[in-house]
């Protein structure tokens, strides 16, 4: 005991708002919430990369060397004349493209071809002959598809995003759903500690009162003013008041690594709470009505169902929306330019000379003939949706009355604190009567110490009493959202 009660002596003290504050910061729970829901985030923002325009360059080079031959009449008389074949092409081309949430595609693609022919003859008992041809062409077009039944929707086009920011808002209530069960488990760690504490010094105090009443009694049996069945008794007390001592101190013991682990502390660090239950004001309505509107207003668990009732809604109309067919429309427009024998520039001034347009529109439809898949599909995201909706109403109803049963207990907790303290009041006044008549020589050591030990008993159920009406508020508190 004289070593629990040493290093409590030693520990730091710990206040109430400092033990939240270490809790959100150091516990490993909360920390890993914290990295889902960042996950989360991040995984909206790639849900989002599938509307981003997409840039698509390309090039390249073709280089080809080939042999033949040619016939070349003379006269009556046909002559074979080998020759080699130089080839040499250039392609590159670039476009960009993008798919939006509106059902809405358009792409721009711009292609362009530049070659170089050179064919050298060979005669016997001639020169070489060379004959060099240059070709080329450019084009420019453009393309836009519009969906007009299936996939016109913005919600329908958006599903992958929409289950991100679902999972993201999941994730979140989750967060403040983890953040608030540490809060309170963390807040009724602290009382239950403060208590144990003041129970330990209780029992503490109750041994040396003990141990006071035997030498009392010892010394009066020593005198012959009692018989040794009394002092029998009194050592038997003193037993008990020793072993509730140890059980105390393991009391206190658990209680204090209890914390410790919530605060992410080495167990087996002393912790000493500074802040007594009525140090820490908390606002709260006892009036039933606004207890449970606050709570199915602020409840994290109650916002995360209703995220997936929402969710569930959006599921239903976007599968209404897939029993439509399809039809689409496209309307694309582009120029060119070609040039067989003088290259790629005289290409490029047949492409500004505006006299080789190409123009296209048309359409597509399509409809699956029975469309079960699509049907089958809705029904099973409306029993989804009535499933949410139930599982939402039977939360509501649990939340509600976990609240009224909250407000009961903190009405109860309430009046009993009155009565300890009321109790305790008393219990002083008595042992300040004894002392009195002690000092007047009135009153026997023994009716001052039993004076005493009700004084102490009254204290620690006070103590009780202060704990268990400050858990009542924090359970409640925890309800609605608000540590």
């Amino acid at each position: 005991m004289l070593l629990l009660l040493t290093s409590l002596s030693w520990a730091a003290p710990l206040a109430y708002d400092e033990a939240l504050a270490t809790a959100l910061e150091a516990n490993p729970g909360l920390g890993q919430a914290n990295a889902d829901l960042s996950a989360a985030e991040a995984r909206v923002l790639g849900s989002r990369g599938i509307y981003d325009p997409m840039l698509n360059l390309s090039a390249g080079r073709n280089w080809e060397l080939s042999q033949g031959f040619t016939q070349i009449p003379v006269g009556t008389e046909v002559f074979l004349v080998p020759f080699d074949t130089s080839d040499v092409r250039w392609n590159w081309s670039a476009g960009v493209s993008q798919t939006l949430s509106t059902g809405t595609s358009w792409n721009v693609d711009w292609t362009n071809f530049a070659g170089t022919t050179l064919t050298k003859y060979q005669i016997d008992g001639f020169d070489p002959v060379e004959q060099s041809n240059a070709s080329g062409s450019t084009r420019l077009n453009t393309s836009v598809t519009q969906q007009l039944l299936e996939g016109h929707q913005r919600a329908y086009n958006m599903q992958a995003e929409r289950a991100a920011i679902s999972a993201r808002d999941q994730a979140e209530a989750g967060l403040l759903q983890q953040r608030q069960e540490l809060l309170k488990n963390v807040a009724l760690a602290y009382w239950e500690l403060f208590y144990a504490q003041q129970a330990l010094q209780t029992a503490d105090n109750a041994v040396t009162v003990a141990q006071e009443e035997v030498r009392i009694v010892q010394a009066q049996l020593d005198a012959g003013n009692v018989a040794p069945v009394d002092l029998t008794r009194v050592q038997a007390a003193l037993a008990q008041s020793q072993l509730t001592l140890i059980q105390a101190e393991n009391s206190a013991l658990a209680a204090s690594d209890a914390l410790a682990v919530l605060l992410a502390l080495p167990v087996g660090q002393p912790l000493e709470p500074s802040t007594p239950p009525g140090g820490v004001p908390m606002d709260v309505s006892l009036d039933l009505d606004k207890s449970v509107a606050d709570a199915l207003d602020g409840n994290p668990g109650l916002m995360a169902q209703r995220t997936a009732v929402e969710n569930a809604r959006a599921d239903v109309a976007v599968g209404r929306h897939a029993l439509l067919p399809s039809l689409s429309v496209t309307a694309s427009a582009g120029l060119s330019g070609f040039d067989p024998q003088d290259g790629y520039n005289s290409a490029v001034d047949a492409f500004t000379t505006l006299d080789f347009p190409t123009v296209y529109v048309g359409g597509n439809f399509s409809a699956p003939l029975g469309n079960r898949s699509a049907k089958a599909d809705l029904d099973a995201r409306e029993a989804a949706l009535t499933r949410a909706e139930l599982t939402l109403q039977a939360s509501e109803q649990a939340t509600a009355q976990a609240v009224a049963v909250s407000v009961r207990s903190i009405e109860t907790s309430r009046r009993t604190l009155e009565l300890a303290e009321l109790n305790l009041r008393l219990a002083e006044e008595t042992l300040a009567a004894e002392k009195a008549r002690q000092e007047a020589g009135r009153a026997i050591q023994k009716d001052l110490l039993e004076a005493q030990r009700a004084r102490d008993a009254a204290e620690v159920e006070l103590s009780r009493s202060m704990v268990d009406y400050r858990k009542a508020l924090v359970e409640l508190m925890a309800l609605q959202g608000r540590l």
